[in-house]
């Protein structure tokens, strides 16, 4: 959609059609169908309410329509200029059949035509088909012999999520090669285009056994080392490789002929590819216009992003960047600029000239097919599960993992997708339909890890929150219960299942806080029996526990808060002093060993903590 001459409908190019047509004819199909296309823009009732068609549906109903209408005028010519109305069902559906069989256009017509009749019916225009009685249901077996509505499930399947163990491999082998060898096949696909530019500029073909046997040898007597400084004779896994007339899979290294080389750079595209992806969760139209930076050192990725963007051309945006992203961008960035003129700085890039695809060094805009070659050159086929390898997928892929593992994760979502409204958030993170039940046994088994972790601080005595001594006594009666002097494995969880009411309570309010607060028991976060409200967590609740994972955050944030009070006492913003002393208020009162330690060491800290022994006092 970038690309002007796919968001653009020339008119004039489809009257070409209509030669030799009297100049009167022409103009009048001409106004018919600007009408056409002006109806297809408004907005109509759906099964969602009064919807407007989007941009691309618009374009792609719209170019369908056009080819109709024309076909339409060639077979059915009228003299008035009209198109539709003096068509018969049976004669729309014939042209119809003409015009193209493919499922997707043929959806494009229904629509389109659905949409003509619905405003003509309203009398917003006056050429439209009239519309086909719907035939009355006679009895059960005809009901039984309809042709059923095709499911939206298969298209669905296209979209959902990778599962973990194709993520898991691809990821892994990609960065091991980044780490190991991608540098080292690069420069050796550079020598091989050298020798090969070399012999055809003497004339000699690439199916020269001189030529070939010329390749083999840089490819064979190149020291290939490994990071650990180690001789890379294997590798830990199987690739495509290629002898004189058949391929296998192998994970001999090096290769012995050059097509390996050539089929390996492919892949190392790829997979750089679905690591950038994965890191951020960029749209397709994203990655593709991002390019290669005058410096890698930033921990961000800059790009265009085209859907939601006001202005022709895109909005400007970045993604956060993993380092190992960075790596990978570094490496591409290495590849693409050996094939790529001096100009550019597209990132994505054709490989070699071949029949039917992107020349050496100019953008390559299919961005599945190299998804795809790296899948295959790396066996990878039979993990993808339901679906094709394809970038979007990794979307679905990044928003169902952050639904597992993060904390207000629709949040995030909408934030890194780049979404305007929670609902399209939502969509993404319950794209996989057991997406619900995941999400449950991750909340359950986080339950236990936390109270796993709570129990072994009780045990050592490093606790801290009002509910610490409660949680201590707990742990020494259950010790003592039991027997035991030890905790094994199996005896934390026993103990995690009890203390949590078998996961149903002790929620995590945020790192290295726990609420111990119980369905039937009060608390100032609600203020009555119920449910608690991590939202509203007091450090003063008695049922709020303190892991010693917590201890270094509170330290670092008095500290924090200390620099910004006394810089908001210096510039004399009162206001913003009271609220900052009463968070370092309720910073102190969390830990005692960290107070004492503070209140030692700032006058300013000692003079707000007996400001506020006073004031409890009185």
């Amino acid at each position: 959609m970038r690309r002007e001459s796919v968001r653009t409908i020339c008119i004039a190019k489809w009257l070409d059609k209509l030669e030799p047509f009297p100049p009167h004819r022409r103009a009048a199909i001409e106004m018919a169908l600007r009408s056409m296309l002006a109806t297809l823009a408004l907005p109509m009732p759906t099964k969602r309410g009064i919807r407007q068609l989007q941009p691309s549906s618009w374009l792609g109903i719209a170019k369908s329509m056009l080819n109709l209408a024309i076909n339409a005028v060639l077979v059915y010519p009228s003299e008035d200029g009209t198109i539709w109305t003096k068509l018969s069902p049976e004669q729309i559906s014939r042209i119809r059949q003409k015009t193209s069989k493919s499922p997707g256009v043929q959806r494009h017509l229904s629509n389109g035509l659905r949409r003509l009749i619905y405003h003509g019916q309203r009398g917003e225009i006056t050429d439209y088909p009239r519309p086909t009685p719907t035939p009355a249901i006679k009895s059960e077996s005809d009901y039984k012999n309809r042709q059923p509505v095709q499911s939206l499930s298969v298209q669905h399947k296209q979209f959902q999520p990778y599962p973990d163990e194709f993520v898991t491999e691809l990821l892994w082998r990609g960065l091991w090669l980044n780490k190991n060898l991608s540098a080292q096949i690069i420069e050796c696909w550079n020598e091989l285009r050298l020798l090969n530019d070399r012999a055809f500029q003497r004339g000699i073909r690439a199916t020269d056994p001189r030529l070939i046997a010329a390749r083999r040898e840089v490819v064979t007597t190149r020291d290939w080392r490994l990071a650990d400084g180690a001789a890379a004779t294997k590798l830990p896994f199987k690739i495509l490789q290629f002898d004189d007339r058949r391929s296998r899979y192998d994970d001999t290294w090096p290769p012995n002929f050059a097509r390996t080389i050539n089929n390996l750079i492919s892949a190392i595209q790829g997979m750089n590819y679905c690591i950038v992806a994965f890191c951020t969760g960029a749209r397709v139209s994203e990655l593709s216009s991002a390019q290669s930076p005058e410096d890698w050192e930033a921990s961000r990725l800059t790009a265009r992003t085209f859907k939601f963007a006001q202005q022709t051309g895109g909005e400007e945006r970045d993604w956060p960047l993993h380092p190992l992203a960075i790596e990978a961008l570094v490496i591409q960035d290495k590849l693409a600029s050996v094939v790529r003129s001096p100009q550019s700085r597209h990132l994505w890039v054709g490989i070699q000239n071949e029949r039917k695809k992107t020349p050496a060094g100019e953008e390559i805009l299919d961005k599945n097919a190299i998804i795809a070659s790296a899948v295959k050159a790396l066996s990878l086929s039979g993990l993808l599960g339901n679906g094709g390898a394809n970038s979007h997928r990794w979307r679905t892929t990044l928003a169902r993992l952050i639904a597992l593992s993060v904390v207000a994760s629709p949040q995030v979502v909408m934030d890194l997708f780049g979404h305007k409204d929670l609902q399209m958030a939502l969509g993404y993170m319950l794209a996989h339909p057991e997406i619900v039940q995941e999400v449950l046994r991750v909340a359950e088994e986080m339950v236990y890890v936390n109270a796993e972790e709570a129990i072994r601080d009780g045990i050592a005595g490093s606790l801290g929150g009002p509910a610490a001594p409660a949680v201590s006594n707990a742990i020494e009666r259950y010790r003592m219960k039991r027997g035991e002097t030890e905790f094994l494995a199996h005896d934390l969880r026993d103990a995690a299942r009890i203390f949590t009411f078998e996961g149903r309570t002790w929620e995590l309010v945020r790192e290295g806080v726990i609420c111990t607060k119980g369905v039937g028991q009060f608390g100032p976060c609600t203020q009555s029996r119920g449910d608690p409200d991590p939202g509203a967590c007091r450090t003063t609740c008695s049922h709020r526990l303190e892991l010693q994972a917590a201890r270094a955050q509170c330290f670092e944030a008095i500290g924090s808060l200390l620099h910004e009070f006394e810089d908001a006492q210096a510039n004399g913003f009162e206001l913003l002093a009271a609220n900052l002393e009463g968070q370092i208020l309720s910073q102190l009162a969390r830990w005692d060993d960290v107070r004492t330690e503070w209140l030692e060491r700032s006058e300013s800290l000692r003079t707000i903590w007996q400001r506020r022994q006073s004031r409890v006092g009185r």
